[in-house]
């Protein structure tokens, strides 16, 4: 645009300036990405907490970020009343406080010059885990922080978990249906069948309570909503909701631990993945059958199909729970391992000595509770 100035004497006379020419810049509505790689650390005398994480190069739509540095947050709850610690962004990818022994909570955001905030990184507490919110600001998964880290995990690549909810599948018998996605920094590509070697990922839902009663999807407190005459009641949640996984197949009957007062159920696995609540009756003491065995033919020749069986059961009283596996001679193979859920055994076809073994039916005992479940289970070679 173009302007001048004028000014006007006593006389009323006006007195005008040269035209001048100017140019607006185009404001900058673009944040950065989100801030990956997230660390913390205690120093060895635990008078520091220590952050790091990978810088932040591009913003949302992939261009070169003109970034100001970095916030950090802090917070003695996980999801909420986050406060910033730093005055002015922090230019290098690296913070630190004193360490008050306490269970703290991190969460860091990268700034660009025209004060665009990227979304949250995922949060990172004093004992290393790290965790993803979904957008009910509850439910959430958690795991060490160490598998999101390029330099840490097997991927070679920073990771972010994604989450979304299936609104579509929320009726009837399914309380909740969510979505926690592993995606790779490098590519944006969700990686398909995340999978660890152990159950360190806990899964957190949180359910709904309308008018006593357990709703389908998620309500906000104090939101108008209609439950159906037949929804299981608050106080029978314990007794009455289970963790469904789907495996790509089928959906698998995990259980989980309900906590009343905070409305949610949760479930330790080695998955990521989709997940639902259901409202399906459960036992209250230990119980296995059939249908928890996942394969009655393994083939443990380590190409990542039907390499081993995994034995499903419900635990409601945390009973300890073991497996051993025989021949048909009486004769001891081997003992059953973790399996990838809490509430599960595994075993890879190997005897004690980590030897293949060989084709042929075997018989399975799973001892729990005083009382033994058996059956057979064929290795094929």
């Amino acid at each position: 645009y173009w302007a001048r100035v004028a000014s006007r004497n006593s006389t009323g006379a006006l007195a005008w300036s040269q035209v001048i020419a100017a140019r607006t810049l185009a404001s900058d509505k673009s944040a950065p990405k989100k801030v990956l790689g997230l660390n913390l650390d205690i120093t060895p005398d635990n008078k520091l907490v220590m952050l790091n994480w990978s810088p932040v190069l591009y913003d949302v739509t992939g261009a070169t970020e003109n970034l100001a540095g970095y916030n950090v947050y802090r917070s003695s709850v996980l999801a909420q009343d986050y406060a910033r610690r730093n005055s002015v962004p922090i230019i290098p990818t690296i913070y630190s406080e004193p360490y008050d022994a306490q269970s703290t909570y991190y969460k860091v955001l990268a700034v660009d010059q025209a004060g665009n905030e990227s979304d949250d990184s995922f949060i990172v507490d004093t004992s290393k885990n790290a965790y993803s919110l979904a957008v009910d600001r509850v439910s959430n998964i958690k795991m060490p922080q160490d598998i999101l880290q390029q330099n840490k995990n097997q991927f070679k690549a920073d990771l972010d978990i994604s989450s979304d909810t299936v609104a579509s599948q929320e009726f009837g018998p399914v309380i909740r249906s969510m979505r926690f996605s592993a995606v790779r920094s490098d590519t944006n590509e969700i990686i398909k069948d995340f999978i660890l070697s152990k159950p360190e990922i806990e899964i957190m839902l949180h359910y709904s309570i309308v008018a006593g009663k357990v709703a389908n999807g998620f309500a906000p407190k104090n939101a108008p909503a209609s439950v159906s005459p037949d929804a299981v009641s608050a106080t029978a949640a314990p007794e009455s909701l289970s963790m469904y996984w789907f495996d790509g197949i089928k959906w698998v009957k995990l259980g989980g631990r309900v906590d009343v007062a905070r409305q949610t159920l949760s479930v330790k696995t080695a998955h990521a993945g989709q997940f639902q609540i259901r409202s399906v009756a459960r036992p209250t003491e230990f119980r296995m059958d059939s249908s928890g065995q996942s394969h009655k033919i393994i083939t443990p020749n380590g190409d990542g199909w039907n390499d081993s069986v995994i034995f499903r059961f419900e635990n409601p009283k945390t009973v300890e729970v073991t497996g051993k596996v025989f021949d048909l001679t009486g004769a001891f193979v081997g003992s059953m391992k973790q399996g990838p859920e809490e509430n599960t055994l595994l075993w890879d076809g190997t005897d004690g000595e980590g030897r293949v073994a060989r084709g042929g039916i075997y018989i399975f005992q799973i001892e729990a509770a005083g009382k033994v479940f058996s059956g057979t289970v064929v290795v094929a070679r």
